[in-house]
């Protein structure tokens, strides 16, 4: 996810995996991490955004960055992230990189692992999304924050750390969102550019929401993220992905994760940091 938000837990499911550390990697920024090859259903470049102002603004004291991907349009002219019959609905897939600082070190990596405050990277980043896309009143809050599930393992000799997660949140469609192209353009900052997606992918029309789901509507974000400090190069990193658990208008509660967890957690496995 990227630039806005509002609940960690509303249906998004944070399917994270560790970023490897490579030999290569120096302390250069923002360049970090490396996306494997995205399959054919997303987008096939990440977008990047600094995201130390974003974080700033929703009460975050970090530094870092933001690399992310959704699902591309299919069989329409807005992205899948935004059609409540699809399996990407409200899907994200990226990698936040929080960097060291003079006065701190591992940031949000304590000795006994992934500290509370790693959750408000998500949370922040959530509503500052919702607030691109009109919500009046946006909400993202990680359910049970502070007893989070979690499994500590090891990614190229460091410690690391799977969490399970669930953010309360909104959709992102709803009455007040954009209606042209430049009005969302400034989220996809591309370091490399995608010829096939561009800011018109981000404008959903009404009719393609509104029979199923409210305006902003409060969801659930269902998932797991991966978190690492590599001391090498300063970096604390978190991958995360996602899906939705939400009541559509015409039936039973729908779960989009497991329809969709092969495949993010696939791209997880495969990131690799580097500069």
């Amino acid at each position: 996810m990227t630039s806005r938000g509002s609940t960690l837990v509303a249906g998004l499911v944070l399917a994270g995996a560790v970023l490897a550390c490579d030999g290569d990697e120096s302390t250069e920024q923002p360049r970090s991490p490396l996306f494997p090859v995205i399959p054919d259903a997303w987008v096939n470049r990440e977008t990047y955004n600094i995201m130390t102002g974003i974080w700033a603004g929703h009460g975050v004291d970090a530094a870092g960055t933001n690399h992310w991907t959704i699902a591309r349009p299919q069989r329409r002219t807005f992205a899948e992230r935004f059609a409540p019959e699809s399996r990407y609905f409200q899907a994200w897939f990226g990698a936040y990189t929080v960097f060291d600082t003079a006065k701190e070190r591992s940031w949000g990596i304590g000795p006994a692992g992934p500290e509370l405050r790693l959750i408000g990277l998500f949370a922040a980043d959530q509503r500052s999304w919702l607030q691109v896309y009109g919500d009046p009143v946006p909400l993202a809050e990680v359910r049970d924050a502070a007893n989070l599930p979690m499994e500590e393992t090891t990614r190229l000799g460091h410690p690391a750390w799977r969490v399970s997660a669930e953010m309360i949140t909104h959709l992102d469609v709803g009455d007040y969102n954009p209606t042209r192209p430049e009005d969302v353009a400034f989220v996809l900052a591309y370091e490399y550019d995608d010829v096939e997606f561009d800011a018109s992918g981000l404008v959903v029309p009404r009719a393609a929401w509104a029979a199923e789901v409210a305006s902003y509507q409060q969801v659930t974000l269902v998932g797991e993220l991966w978190a690492w400090y590599c001391p090498v190069v300063g970096k604390t990193h978190v991958i995360y992905g996602n899906g939705v658990r939400f009541d559509p208008r015409s039936g039973e509660s729908r779960e989009t994760y497991p329809l969709i967890r092969d495949e993010v957690r696939a791209l997880a496995a495969g990131i690799r940091c580097h500069r």
